[in-house]
């Protein structure tokens, strides 16, 4: 019987042993597993490793595979990757990857869900001086609200400015999906490429192409440098590829020539890198209206389209914007022209006559002074909203003229200055 009780009283003692001990080990694990899955999850936060946010952006697909986010940044870290060549689709193009970029608008992780405003309204405010005067992203209308605000006027674009057949529906359709693939791939806002297309062609995939005298050629959607323009075809598949090579050379650049993604990298905002898409540089003043011998309202037109501006008449002009237009470094003394040297010029295609250069190597800010010489006729000095009388019985050169803004005009369509390039 002792023996009995004696049995009984070691089980208790035991099972009172093994209960605490069961009890000592859950507390353990209560008060020190959380403590250090919490450390590592503020190291990896540290480190910036997305995996580690349990936010909207780092579960969005989108393309884009968990991005890698900047740490040291302040403003909007959703919105600026640590290593933008990482991000979005590959189609072996140059992204963008200034960061400043991402700040300051223009460029986004996701490129096709930035938002903006649904309520667009057809007017146009005069934007001028540099690049911080111009409206900020937040305050751009969304993609789909400028899409279809300024559909009516694509559907009849080509053949409002005389260039031929009017896109069709499934053609449209296929220029706003193209616009998004290349913003993804080239991580440039969705708004500034759509935008860039109804200032460069309104959006008309037969928009008439056109050539510098060095004979640069901007063709297409976004008239690119030395580009693609429409191929049509029978094969739906071919005429979207197409499209998608027309933006893509806008937006991605060309083997000759920058486009958005080059001088949003440059310059680190939108509207300086619109500038320098039409100019090919900003102004030493910074003032965006200084067109350098492009067109002075481009940075105002765009900043207009962004916030819906879409055919009420511009207010927009080179005395509006009172800004002294310079020529850039082109005319400096000695300078030799990108195709040609000790300051010839290449003649156009279309005409046998050569342009010269000053012999001081030198011209006029109005950027309209040349003197032709050759042909049929004696030299002329040629002004700005005036045409040359060379070869041509029409006083016309090659068929064309200069307009008021110091673009050559041909065969209806404005030749921006931009694709001629001056090297000192």
């Amino acid at each position: 019987m002792g023996a009995g009780r004696g049995s009984c009283l070691n089980r208790t003692i035991a099972s009172i042993l093994g209960i605490a001990i069961i009890a000592t080990i859950v507390a353990v694990c209560a008060v020190y597993i959380p403590k250090n899955h919490y450390r590592h999850h503020d190291h990896d936060q540290a480190l910036g490793d997305p995996s580690s946010h349990d936010s909207p952006s780092s579960s969005s697909s989108d393309d884009n595979d968990k991005p890698a986010l900047d740490p040291a940044s302040k403003d909007s870290p959703n919105d600026i990757p640590a290593h933008p060549e990482e991000v979005g689709i590959d189609n072996g193009m140059p992204k963008v990857t200034n960061k400043e970029a991402f700040k300051n608008g223009g460029a986004a992780i996701h490129p096709t869900k930035t938002g903006g405003n649904e309520d667009a309204k057809d007017e146009y405010h005069l934007y001028k001086g540099e690049w911080t005067e111009f409206p900020g992203s937040e305050d751009w209308v969304s993609f789909d609200e400028m899409w279809d605000s300024n559909l009516p006027s694509v559907k009849t674009a080509c053949k409002d400015h005389g260039w031929g057949d009017d896109n069709s529906k499934d053609e449209n359709e296929m220029i706003k999906s193209q616009i998004d693939y290349i913003s993804k791939a080239s991580l440039i806002d969705h708004r500034f490429i759509l935008a860039i297309i109804l200032q460069e062609s309104k959006g008309c995939l037969r928009v008439t192409s056109t050539d510098s005298l060095h004979g640069v050629h901007n063709p297409g959607l976004m008239q690119s440098h030395n580009g693609s323009s429409y191929t049509t075809s029978d094969d739906a598949d071919e005429r979207e590829k197409s499209i998608r090579q027309m933006i893509q050379d806008g937006a991605q650049g060309t083997k000759q020539g920058d486009g958005l993604v080059q001088t949003l990298n440059k310059f680190g905002n939108v509207f300086s890198a619109a500038r320098g898409y039409n100019s090919g540089d900003v102004g030493k003043s910074g003032d965006l209206g200084d067109a350098i011998g492009s067109t002075a309202c481009y940075v105002s037109d765009v900043a207009n389209r962004l916030m819906g501006w879409i055919a009420v008449e511009s207010t927009c002009s080179e005395e509006a914007l009172g800004v002294v237009q310079s020529a850039g470094n082109a005319w400096q003394a000695g300078t030799a022209w990108q195709a040609g040297s000790d300051d010839d010029w290449a003649a156009p295609a279309a005409s046998d006559d050569s342009w010269s250069a000053p012999a001081d190597g030198s011209a006029s800010a109005d950027d309209g002074q040349w003197s032709a010489s050759g042909g049929d006729t004696s030299s002329t000095t040629t002004t700005t909203g005036t045409t040359s009388t060379g070869a041509n019985s029409d006083g016309t050169y090659s068929g064309g003229h200069w307009d008021t803004n110091g673009n050559y005009v041909q065969g209806g369509s404005t030749r921006r200055k931009r694709g001629v390039v001056f090297r000192s």
